[in-house]
């Protein structure tokens, strides 16, 4: 569901774009031709796996009618390029076996740009983690975007949504790999296991691809786990939780009669605040 409204919301903002006359931008790109064996994949690259078919037909298409639209790179300090936008045209020049590629040299890539790129992320048919790193990619490639809440904005979705792609991104490699292959893409419960150490992780999604979980199930585990050892205290006005990891607690001045409680309770939540 997430993963539809954010494609949604993505393509909105692309059709804005398209709607606006030409000649509202003065920065006229400059199309440069570059040796292939200059230019590299970026390691925070979107594309995670590239489909042969496809690849044949766009090196045909390429073959027949030219490349309609340059691959998009940034100059790195080695003189060699970094592709920003384009690894499947890329790739397909390599399969043609040419020499040389056109391209667009972007320092830094404008809002109306980064939305360009990421329209990938519609094109193409994603799995989450590759929408994970697309994000990310953009966070380390673009000096303007610090922050998840400015690149939320930029793209127009929420900044709990690219937060939770995100996250995907500290899960175990074996994880990561059934996303991949797209053999499980729920990003609820793959969400709740980024938050749980890796080897805890890990033998929990083991039961729940083994057990063939739905997703009520696979979070009702994974709860259990996180709440495994807890100890609550419950009282008229408070609520503290313990692990034996940290402490939690939770005070309602109003509700809590005695004065003498009220103070232990307070010193006990300024201790855990230092």
């Amino acid at each position: 569901m997430k993963k539809n409204i954010f494609k949604k919301n993505m393509k909105n903002k692309l059709n804005k774009l398209k709607e606006r006359p030409a000649g509202v931008y003065s920065n006229v790109p400059k199309i440069v031709e570059i040796d292939l064996d200059k230019i590299e994949f970026s390691p925070n690259q979107p594309r995670i796996d590239y489909n042969e078919d496809k690849i044949n037909e766009l090196a045909k298409s390429i073959k027949n009618q030219g490349l309609i639209q340059p691959i998009t790179v940034q100059k790195l300090d080695n003189d060699k390029y970094q592709i920003l936008a384009g690894h499947r045209r890329f790739i397909a020049f390599k399969q043609l076996n040419k020499e040389s590629i056109p391209a667009i040299i972007r320092d830094n890539l404008s809002n109306e740009e980064l939305i360009t790129l990421s329209e990938n992320l519609i094109r193409e048919n994603l799995n989450p983690l590759e929408i994970a790193i697309s994000l990310e990619s953009i966070l380390l490639n673009n000096s303007t975007v610090k922050t998840q809440a400015e690149l939320a904005k930029i793209l127009g979705i929420n900044e709990s949504t690219v937060s939770r792609y995100l996250k995907l991104l500290k899960l175990p490699a074996k994880i990561k790999d059934y996303i991949k292959e797209k053999k499980y893409t729920d990003l609820n419960v793959l969400n709740k296991l980024s938050t749980i150490p890796e080897s805890d992780a890990l033998i929990i999604f083991e039961k729940i691809i083994d057990k063939n979980l739905n997703r009520k199930e696979a979070l009702d585990l994974i709860n259990n786990y996180k709440n495994k050892g807890k100890e609550i205290i419950k009282g008229n006005g408070y609520k503290i939780e313990k692990t034996s990891r940290k402490m939690k607690i939770e005070i309602d001045p109003n509700k809590i009669k005695d004065p003498i409680i009220l103070e232990a309770l307070l010193n006990l939540e300024k201790h855990l605040i230092k």
